[in-house]
């Protein structure tokens, strides 16, 4: 799930979700760097941006 709303031309908040489930007793991640440590992950990213 993604969300993002402009408060004017150049500042935004932003929202990231995301959930992963394993099967079969392997490990899952939902980072490209880190292996899996679990079953089950869940991950939330939120900020804001400003250009500039």
């Amino acid at each position: 799930m993604r969300a993002q709303y402009s408060f004017s031309k150049r500042t935004l908040a932003y929202l990231s979700a995301g959930y992963a489930k394993a099967r079969n007793g392997q490990n899952v991640s939902l980072s490209r760097d880190f292996v899996g440590y679990a079953n089950s992950q869940t991950g939330v990213i939120a900020g804001l941006q400003h250009r500039f």
